[in-house]
């Protein structure tokens, strides 16, 4: 994987290629550079496969969500194969655009079918490109609004016969260790 860091910031949304040709790599870090909160990870000069799982930078790890162009053009049911493998290791997390030169109606449901959310026609525009980002951040934003780290609880109902220490699993939760003080109640 060929990488290019802007900056030393988290970034909220990281992109990268699967077998993109470089003229359309190079338009595509043209695009970031351009997108708010976007950065360019790098790009992957083959294929993944369930025997070639691919490695990810704690930073593209980190970041809120993931954009990946996968060429569709090259080995159609390979891209197919590294969408699902991106939507197994980014689950929610991940908007796959499907990139091709020839825009055939089996190609574009075959990436479809295999998650891609968007496609984009080869040789694109930089506003293309640059207006799909937005569109899959406002997704992102909507489906994922930011929630501190200290939201949620946890519900824990046990069913009990009589005499097998509900009460005393009750009490013992409040003493583990780091974590606030429980609400708890005992019904008989």
């Amino acid at each position: 994987m060929t990488k290019k860091s802007h900056n030393s910031g988290p970034a909220k949304f990281t992109v990268f290629t699967v077998c993109v040709d470089p003229e359309t790599v190079a338009n595509v870090m043209d695009g970031c550079a351009y997108a708010v909160d976007t950065e360019f990870a790098g790009e992957f000069h083959d294929y993944m496969g369930r025997q070639k799982r691919p490695q990810f930078s704690q930073r593209v790890k980190d970041s809120a969500a993931q954009i990946a162009l996968i060429d569709f053009d090259q080995k159609p049911d390979e891209a197919a194969e590294s969408a699902e493998i991106l939507h197994q290791m980014f689950p929610g997390k991940i908007s796959i655009i499907a990139v091709s030169k020839h825009s055939h109606e089996e190609l574009i449901l075959q990436a479809m079918r295999a998650g891609c959310s968007e496609f984009l026609p080869c040789p694109f525009d930089l506003s293309q490109f640059t207006d799909m980002v937005g569109r899959l951040q406002s997704r992102f934003a909507a489906v994922a609004p930011e929630t501190s780290k200290d939201a949620g609880s946890v519900i824990a109902l046990f069913g009990v016969k009589g005499r097998c220490g509900g009460h005393h699993a009750g009490h013992l939760s409040g003493h583990v260790p780091g974590s606030p003080a429980p609400q708890k109640g005992t019904v008989d």
